[in-house]
C-alpha cells in the first residue's frame, strides 16, 4: 500500500512539473525605473543607470496583478559593467533607428582580449511589495535583438530550459543568429558581423512560462582592440517587430528540463524498489 501511495505521489508531482500553462503572453515595460540616472549621455542622447541593480516599478500586469522587476547585473572574465563611458542599463530604450519605447538597453564592454561576459538576473515581484513577494509570471515573449558582433568581437547570449525557457525563433535568413543545445538551455550566436538593430539578422525571441526569475548570459569573445563595447537589447512586448514575424523562422521548443527529472524519479523508484527488496530478505528471529 506504503509503495502504490509513494507511486501515485511521484506521477502527481511529475504531472505538475511537465504542464504547461496556456496563458496570455504577458507584456514588459521598462519605461518606470526607481531611481535616478547616472547621465543621459552615449546612445541617442538617453538617460542611463550605471548600477549593478535596476528596479522596475509597474512593469507588467497579469490579470488584475501588478508586478514589479528588479534586474541585476555580475560580470566575469574580460568584462565590465558600467566603468566604460555611457556604460550601464538604459530604461525605456529606443533610439533614431526604429526601435519603440520601453525596451531595456544593455551596454557592457570588454577591457582585455579574450571571453567574457555578464550575467542580467530578471526577477519579478508582487507590486507595491517593496520587492520582497516573488511572483511566476504564466507566459513571457521576449525579443532579444542586437546579438551580432564583427571580426574581432563575437556577441552570444544563453538561456537556460530550468528557469521556463520553453521555445525560441531565429531570423529565416542565412546572416541570422544561430542557436546550439548546451546542457541545461540554449546557446544563440551572433553572425559575427555589425547590423542594424532593426535587422533581425542579431534578433531571437524567447518565449518563458511559469517563471519568477531567469538569468539572460550575454558573453563575447574579444580578439581586437579594446576596450570595445557591447551592446544588446531587450524588448518585453514584441513591438519593435509591429506584428511582423514574416524574417522569423518556425516556433523551436527548447530541449525539455524534465529529463533530468525523469532520471531522478527513476532513481527513486529504483532505490524504493531495492531497499523493499532487501528488507524482505532480511530473516527476523521466530
Amino acid at each position: 500500500m506504503k509503495a502504490r501511495k509513494l507511486h501515485l505521489f511521484l506521477l502527481t508531482a511529475l504531472a505538475l512539473t511537465l504542464e504547461t500553462a496556456h496563458a496570455q503572453s504577458v507584456s514588459l515595460d521598462f519605461s518606470n525605473p526607481v531611481g535616478t540616472p547616472t547621465g543621459t549621455n552615449g546612445l541617442g542622447g538617453m538617460s542611463y543607470y550605471r548600477t549593478s541593480t535596476l528596479d522596475f516599478l509597474d512593469v507588467a500586469t497579469s490579470g488584475p496583478v501588478v508586478l514589479d522587476l528588479r534586474v541585476t547585473a555580475s560580470t566575469w572574465g574580460g568584462m565590465t559593467f558600467g566603468s566604460a563611458a555611457n556604460s550601464g542599463y538604459y530604461a525605456d530604450y529606443s533610439s533614431n533607428t526604429g526601435e519603440p519605447n520601453d525596451d531595456l538597453g544593455v551596454y557592457h564592454t570588454a577591457t582585455t582580449t579574450g571571453l567574457g561576459g555578464v550575467h542580467y538576473d530578471l526577477s519579478f515581484y508582487l507590486g507595491g511589495t517593496g520587492f520582497t513577494t516573488p511572483y511566476t509570471v504564466g507566459q513571457l515573449d521576449l525579443l532579444i535583438y542586437d546579438v551580432d558582433g564583427e571580426a574581432s568581437q563575437s556577441e552570444k547570449l544563453r538561456a537556460y530550459t530550468a528557469e521556463g525557457l520553453v521555445s525560441y525563433r531565429t531570423g529565416s535568413n542565412a546572416a541570422s543568429v544561430t542557436p546550439s543545445i548546451f546542457t541545461g538551455g540554449v546557446l544563440f550566436t551572433g553572425p559575427g558581423t555589425n547590423y542594424a538593430e532593426t535587422d533581425v539578422s542579431g534578433a531571437f525571441i524567447l518565449t518563458y512560462e511559469n517563471t519568477s526569475h531567469f538569468r539572460l548570459d550575454f558573453e563575447s569573445t574579444t580578439t581586437g582592440t579594446v576596450p570595445n563595447a557591447v551592446f544588446a537589447s531587450i524588448d518585453g512586448d514584441l513591438s519593435m517587430l509591429n506584428g511582423d514575424l514574416s524574417g522569423f523562422g518556425p516556433v523551436t521548443s527548447a530541449p525539455e528540463p524534465s529529463s533530468a527529472l525523469l532520471l531522478a524519479v527513476a532513481g527513486m523508484m529504483m532505490q524504493f524498489r531495492r531497499r523493499r527488496t532487501s528488507s524482505r530478505s532480511i530473516r527476523r528471529p521466530g
